[in-house]
């Protein structure tokens, strides 16, 4: 497959060669695992944790000055983990963490280990409802945006009677990309 790709981007032999040591490398184990499911495991921890999730939390603490810290990826605790099988990993089909679940019961409440995964989620549908109004239509003036369709849009959001937090934050980034970059 790869070799077929480097015909199609043109790509000296040595460079395929070198991305194909890197993949066998990478790869190599998964012939050994008992499922599709420990494959998997194992590529998100070769490649997806140090390659993207890690990397962008080490980034993003370090231009914000902090010392990010990963305790699950404790060398003993990743070989125990490692050491599992995929049925004692998942529980009930696919729950997710039902291993450390059950591990953090004593010390955490019920309520805290049931409820459903949060994002890091701003309360935008509150703020354009009423604090970023007064610069998101400043904003607005100086765009070609229709201001009365804006309006609408703000005032259906505002009264409730739809969420379109999404769409006026898109129609605002607009207004204030032509603001800075056209007007």
């Amino acid at each position: 497959v790869l070799r077929e790709l480097g015909k199609t981007f043109s790509l000296q032999e040595e460079h395929w060669q070198r991305v194909e040591d890197y993949f066998q490398k990478l790869f190599s184990p998964l012939g050994r695992k008992k499922s599709e499911l420990e494959g998997a495991f194992h590529f998100f921890q070769r490649l997806y944790l140090p390659e993207d999730i890690l990397y962008k939390l080490d980034r993003t603490a370090m231009f914000h000055s902090l010392e990010g810290r990963s305790p699950f990826l404790d060398l003993e605790l990743a070989f125990l983990a490692n050491s599992l099988s995929s049925f004692q990993k998942f529980r009930k089909g696919l729950e997710m963490k039902s291993l450390l679940k059950r591990a953090l019961k004593k010390w955490i409440p019920r309520e805290i280990l049931k409820r459903k995964k949060q994002g890091f989620g701003v309360p935008l549908a509150k703020w354009m409802k009423e604090d970023f109004v007064p610069p998101f239509l400043e904003d607005i003036r100086k765009s070609p945006i229709p201001l009365t369709l804006v309006q609408r849009i703000l005032e259906e959001h505002k009264q409730g009677r739809e969420n379109h937090s999404k769409s006026l934050w898109n129609l605002w980034v607009l207004g204030r990309w032509w603001r800075v970059w056209m007007d």
